[in-house]
């Protein structure tokens, strides 16, 4: 009888985990997706549009997508900053870091038998999130 409980904890256990490396394998596709279309000089909205394409079987929240650029300056490389549209391309500066990097809220199965996953306690959820850095061509 007490093999039961500890029986379907462990099963909802390994749905949970199975669930959360979904997602995670999904944003870190996603994210490498848009990095590569950012790097090529393709526009931030096909980029953005490239890894939503990616994110749509992902459950819960619609992911949040960032997409920026650094360049260096002497032997130092600068600040983040967004990337735009610009001409049928985006305004990345060739030589320069591209980065995308995709957020998530991951919704948890049983957030109460497994209090110590959720990020603030009393929230039912985990934040992951997937980034890929390239250089821009």
């Amino acid at each position: 009888m007490a093999v039961l409980p500890a029986f379907i904890v462990l099963v909802i256990g390994i749905m949970e985990m199975g669930m959360l490396f979904h997602n995670l394998l999904l944003i870190s596709l996603a994210s490498n997706e848009g990095t590569r279309a950012i790097a090529v000089g393709w526009t931030v909205t096909r980029a953005t549009a490239l890894a939503e394409d990616e994110l749509q079987t992902i459950s819960g929240d619609a992911p949040t997508i960032a997409i920026e650029y650094r360049e260096m300056s002497g032997s130092v490389w600068g600040a983040w900053q967004t990337v735009h549209d610009s001409d049928g391309t985006n305004d990345a500066p060739p030589r320069s870091q591209v980065r995308v990097t995709v957020t998530h809220q991951h919704r948890l199965l049983a957030p109460r038998l497994f209090p110590g996953l959720a990020d603030v306690e009393g929230l039912q959820s985990i934040a992951i999130q997937g980034m890929h850095v390239m250089s821009r061509e």
